[in-house]
């Protein structure tokens, strides 16, 4: 599921929020050498990425190294 139908689903966002939480995410997959967009671990990212965004976080390269920071510790 692309990280865009999550935020519609969970988050209310303009459309400039979205492109760059959709930006980190795909910047993060790239790090994590990842392309799948079904795979559990980008949709963990996914997750993470939305969460940090509602608390805040309005840097995508911290959302990007954030979300894989969270994974890693989650080991999810």
């Amino acid at each position: 599921m692309p990280i865009r139908q999550m935020l519609k689903d969970t988050y209310a966002l303009d459309p400039d929020r979205v492109v760059q939480l959709t930006a980190a995410f795909e910047d993060a997959l790239q790090k994590m050498g990842s392309v799948k967009r079904d795979d559990p671990a980008a949709l963990a990212v996914a997750r993470h990425i939305i969460e940090l965004a509602k608390q805040g976080e309005t840097d995508t390269a911290r959302l990007s190294d954030g979300a894989i920071a969270r994974l890693a510790a989650s080991g999810t």
